[in-house]
Order: structure tokens, then C-alpha cells, then sequence
């Protein structure tokens, strides 16, 4: 193949599948279009006034050359810049793929269950009446919104986005095996450094998580990927994230601090909830009952939610 598909460029996670590939519309190319009508039409007229004949044909012959040269490069680099200027969605994440130039591109990604708010925006004659535009994704992370611009039918985006979030699987039921069990088979800690931090849990309470960092015996990272495993429940660092008081007014700070517990997003009637426990049934009924909203649960670090509730919560 000539041309690389564009679903080429991201690798995909197991179980992930590619939904939908959306590009800027062809509008947005008008003016590559017309400057290369303008060389076209320039390349004729100095073909025409040159002369063809004589001394001057090899400059002639030079010169006819580099401008074919300078066209079709000019529509190499124009095609390839809106062919592979995309935003690729599967069901679990919008992965957006920015060519640069020739032989760069940046890639940024996006993880369905971290959207809070998706809106199409469509303004202005021009866009109205070939119907693009922006699409804007309100996230709960860091980086707090995504802003995908120029794109065709974004009404249609916005909502195949949506239907994505509310459609995301369920995690299957976790399986029995312990963290420390996980630790040990995997090297990362000796039983004798694992005795000591059970020790301590038992002396002081808590997850043997939070204990097993604090002793500097594993990282957060290692704890969180774990966790995931464990359960079968995305981890989430929560320490990451930027909340904000609309989002935490959705329980209350006693409630929170009881069952540990922090509200990462809220989409349509769904609120994403972080968890030391995703697998407690009676937590989740009990905040589904006090916010009257569907729970979708997520896992994060004892220690992280006890320092979220502490610096966010006034």
C-alpha cells in the first residue's frame, strides 16, 4: 500500500476495537486547493513565455522540472496532512493523531470513562451549511478538555461518543487472589518485607497497600496495577486529578470519608466512582440510593482517596 491506514498508526489494547474514524472536512483544504491551482496555473504561464529553443533550452528544461518537482510534493505534503489529520474512537478511548509536516505527528489519547461532558458546537454560515465543526470533551482528569475542531457532522460525533461512555463493559467478577500473593510471585517483595508491612496493618489498621508505600517497599504505580489486575477494575490515580466543587458536592464529605469513596465524573445519570473496594455491593447501593444515580465503580489507592477527601473537601 502506498498510503498506511490510518488505524495503523495506534496500537490497540486487548479487547479494544476501532468504532469510528473521523477527519476534518474537506473544506478546511480549500486554500491548500487554490494555492495549487495558482502553481498549476503559474507553471503553464512561465511555459508559456519562456523561450524553448536555442541556449536557453536546458534552463528551460531546468526549470520545468523543479516546478513539476515543487507541485507534486506541494500535493504529497497536503494530501498526506489531511489524510492522516484524524480522531480515531474505539470503544474505550479517543485517540486524536495530529500530522506534522511530512514525517512527524503527535498523539494524544483520551480514556472513555474519564469524559464527563461531550457538546458539538456548529457556527457561522460556512459551517452550518457544510455541516462541520467542533466537538469539546469535558474530562475529569488533568487536562480538562478536549477541543477537536473542524471535524464533519459533529453532532454525530458528539452523540457516537456518548453512546460509547454509557455502553462501556462492566468488569467481570475479580478473582480471590490477594495483593500479597500477587507481590510474592512477582518478586517485588520478600515475605519477610510483607510480614512487616501485615504487621503494621494489623498494628495501625488501613489497606496493606497504603502501608507497603509509606514503607517505600512498592510505588504507587506497582500498587494501582495490582489493583487493576486484582479486580478487574480500571485503576485510577486520583492524586492526578482536578475536582471540582460541582462534582464533589455529589456526596458528602462524611460519606466519603466513611466508605472511602470520591466521585471522579458525572455523565448523563452515571457517576464514575472511585473506590477502595469496587467489589462492595452494599457501598455501592448506598451512594447509588443518597445521589439517585447509577454507580460505575472504579479502583484507586486507600492512601490516595484519604489525601483527595482531605485536600479537597472543606
Amino acid at each position: 500500500m502506498i498510503f498506511p491506514k490510518p488505524t495503523s498508526i495506534i496500537d490497540l489494547y486487548p479487547g479494544e476495537k476501532v468504532e469510528h474514524v473521523f477527519r476534518k472536512h474537506w473544506i478546511v483544504c480549500l486554500t491548500s486547493i487554490l494555492t495549487f491551482i495558482l502553481f498549476i496555473f503559474l507553471y503553464f504561464l512561465l511555459s508559456y513565455l519562456l523561450p524553448k529553443e536555442g541556449d536557453f533550452l536546458p534552463f528551460y528544461t531546468l526549470i520545468r522540472y523543479i516546478c513539476i518537482f515543487f507541485l507534486l510534493n506541494f500535493a504529497l505534503i497536503s494530501f498526506l496532512d489531511y489524510y492522516l489529520d484524524i480522531v480515531i474512537l474505539t470503544n474505550e478511548r479517543i485517540v486524536e493523531v495530529e500530522q506534522k509536516v511530512l514525517f512527524g505527528r503527535s498523539i494524544s489519547e483520551l480514556h472513555l470513562i474519564d469524559i464527563q461532558d461531550v457538546t458539538s458546537q456548529t457556527k457561522g454560515f460556512l459551517e452550518t451549511l457544510f455541516n462541520f465543526g467542533t466537538v469539546s470533551v469535558q474530562t475529569a482528569g488533568t487536562t480538562r478538555y478536549f477541543v477537536f475542531k473542524h471535524l464533519s457532522n459533529p453532532r454525530f460525533i458528539a452523540q457516537k461518543i456518548t453512546t460509547l461512555k454509557a455502553n462501556l463493559k462492566k468488569p467481570e467478577k475479580p478473582p480471590s487472589k490477594k495483593i500479597g500473593e500477587m507481590l510474592i510471585e512477582e518478586n517485588l517483595v520478600t515475605e519477610e518485607q510483607l510480614e512487616r508491612a501485615l504487621k503494621k496493618q494489623k498494628e495501625k489498621g488501613g489497606r496493606l497497600g497504603s502501608h507497603l508505600i509509606d514503607m517505600g517497599l512498592i510505588s504507587p504505580e506497582v500498587l494501582l496495577s495490582l489493583l487493576s489486575r486484582q479486580t478487574r477494575f480500571p485503576a485510577i490515580d486520583v492524586s492526578k486529578y482536578e475536582f471540582s466543587s460541582d462534582i464533589l458536592k455529589l456526596i458528602p464529605k462524611e460519606i466519603a470519608k466513611k466508605y472511602l469513596v470520591i466521585p471522579l465524573s458525572k455523565f448523563n445519570n452515571v457517576i464514575t466512582l472511585a473506590m477502595v473496594d469496587p467489589t462492595d455491593i452494599l457501598v455501592i447501593e448506598k451512594i447509588r440510593n443518597i445521589t439517585g444515580c447509577e454507580i460505575s465503580p472504579v479502583i484507586s489507592a486507600e492512601k490516595f482517596i484519604k489525601e483527595v477527601i482531605d485536600k479537597y473537601y472543606k
